[in-house]
């Protein structure tokens, strides 16, 4: 798609410029972040082939018996990628992004984005990006979960534990971006 766009366009462009809104789940969550902040469709591609192996390696026992693989090696290659520094709220994400996980303690969906409007802005603004992408990807029986400190309505910071947002009704977010792009009450405009 990126190379037909810029193709007919006459434009080099990454996809990020081209759309209002990307969202992902799961390994969705580490392309639709990539996009947002440039990365193209080959170097996202390039992320796989040359670490996914690395990714993949399991855990010895006995942590085989909660998870086949280590965050860790996804964790760095998310940091190295996306940067430690990098928040929903820096400015850096060419577009509107919509991460999707689970919050495993609460058992709830929760949408990740950088609308500034948005009703959960205040409280995610200052996640890292790479975390809030960690926590979409840590797909149970493969990965462990995501923890991150999240402050409440109140200020107060509360420690939850994120699981893959697979695992919730919006395996594909599709229908969710489009709530979110449409819906007055999310305040995209």
């Amino acid at each position: 798609m990126e190379a037909q766009l810029n193709r007919i366009t006459g434009m080099q462009q990454p996809l990020g410029k081209r759309f209002d809104m990307i969202g992902g789940t799961s390994t969705g969550a580490i392309l639709a972040a990539g996009l947002c902040l440039g990365r193209s469709a080959t170097e996202l591609r390039d992320f796989y082939l040359s670490y996914g192996e690395e990714i993949f390696t399991k855990v010895v026992l006995p942590l085989r018996f909660w998870h086949k693989y280590s965050a860790d090696p996804l964790t760095g290659r998310l940091k190295e990628k996306f940067g430690e520094a990098t928040k929903l709220s820096d400015g850096t994400l060419l577009t509107n992004l919509l991460v999707v996980s689970k919050n495993a303690t609460q058992g709830a969906t929760w949408f990740f984005n950088n609308n500034p409007r948005g009703k959960f802005f205040a409280n995610n603004r200052d996640l890292p990006l790479w975390q809030v992408v960690r926590s979409s990807t840590a797909a149970p029986t493969y990965f462990p979960p995501q923890k991150m400190a999240v402050p409440d309505a109140t200020g107060r910071t509360v420690e939850y534990e994120f699981i893959d947002g697979g695992v919730s009704t919006f395996n594909n977010p599709a229908f969710q971006v489009f709530l979110e792009a449409t819906e007055p009450s999310y305040a995209y405009g």
